[in-house]
């Protein structure tokens, strides 16, 4: 029991020290993110050109399915 006990705690240890240690700066913060070029916050955050393409053209089918849909309802009633 003493000998997991240990085991848990050294292993607890390891993380404290290494990985929550590096923690802050792996993340992305603010004044890591200001100090970035907008090139590279571009390709990070930004859309890519094939989805902003299917976006578009789901878009077209919907406006699309709307005026179906109003032109519908003016034969309905």
């Amino acid at each position: 029991m003493s000998m997991m006990s240990f085991v848990g705690y050294a292993n607890s240890l390891v993380v404290e020290s290494g990985i929550l240690h590096e923690l802050p700066q792996a993340i992305l913060t603010q004044h890591r993110i200001l100090r970035e070029d907008a090139t590279k916050i571009e390709l990070i955050a930004g859309e890519k050109a094939s989805d902003a393409r299917k976006r578009e053209r789901d878009q077209a089918d919907l406006d699309t399915l709307k005026r179906v849909l109003e032109t519908l309802k003016g034969f309905s009633g």
